[in-house]
Order: C-alpha cells, then structure tokens, then sequence
C-alpha cells in the first residue's frame, strides 16, 4: 500500500491553464491523462469554481491511505477571471491504478480533517462528481 503522496507532474494541459486558458479549451474531457512514463502517469485535474475556495481532488483509496495529511491533494488557484477560478494540479500516478474520485469544493477545509473518522467522513460527504468529466458512477455513501 502507498505511503507517500504521488509526485507532482508538469503537463502541457497544466501548463496551458496556469497560462490562463480555460478546462474546456484545453480539454473536453477530464481528468487529462497523458500517456505513461518512467515516473507513472501524469493526471491533470482542473476544477471552475468561486475565487478563494479550498479545492482538493479526493481520490478513493489514495488520499484516503495518506489522509492525516492531505495537502497534496489541495489544488491551487492557477487563474482567475471575471467568471471565477481555475484550481489545478497534476500528479504522476500509479500505472494501472483503477479509482474514482471526487471533488471537494469548500470556503474551509481543515488540515486535521483526516486526523478522525468523523472529519474524513466529512470530507466524503463534501465531495461532489467533477462536472468537466462528464461521467459518474454510484459512491458506496450512496451518492454519485
């Protein structure tokens, strides 16, 4: 089981939105996963929400093993604009890692948030299926 964070990958469709391009003129898909190298895979996930949010990507069973410390997870604000901010972030992951993931979105998330089962548990709850993948499967919370 993994016991370190995945590392962080520099990617073109990274790239192209720290330069201010918008999720969907880099993408009409999303998470971006790029084609596999000596490091893993590098996935570039990006999220359009209101500027000074806390946004993390929860990958189940990844961030879940490393949650006493789940900063890597958080995405940064790359842009913002008159419509709102892009918050993004690529990591390389494991090759044949097969996980869902969802989005949290909030005004705070607490750095001690995975130090108990309750505050974890919140922050399942406060996830929410990505609305640039297009896609959802069931949670086992009974949610999408």
């Amino acid at each position: 089981m993994r016991t370190e964070p995945p590392a962080p990958a520099t990617t073109l469709a990274l790239t192209a939105l720290r330069t201010g391009a918008h999720p969907t003129e880099v993408s009409r898909t999303w998470p971006v996963i790029d084609p596999p190298g000596p490091d893993g895979v590098p996935v570039t996930f990006a999220v359009r929400t209101q500027p000074g949010r806390e946004v993390m990507v929860h990958l189940n069973g990844v961030t879940d093993v490393l949650r006493s410390d789940f900063a890597w997870a958080r995405l940064p604000e790359v842009t913002r604009d008159a419509d709102g901010s892009t918050y993004a972030a690529a990591w390389y992951l494991p090759a044949g890692l097969l996980c869902g993931y969802r989005i949290v979105v909030a005004a705070y998330l607490p750095p001690d948030a995975g130090h108990t089962r309750e505050g974890w548990l919140a922050v399942h709850r406060a996830g929410t299926p990505d609305p640039l993948a297009g896609m959802t499967m069931a949670t086992p919370l009974g949610g999408d």
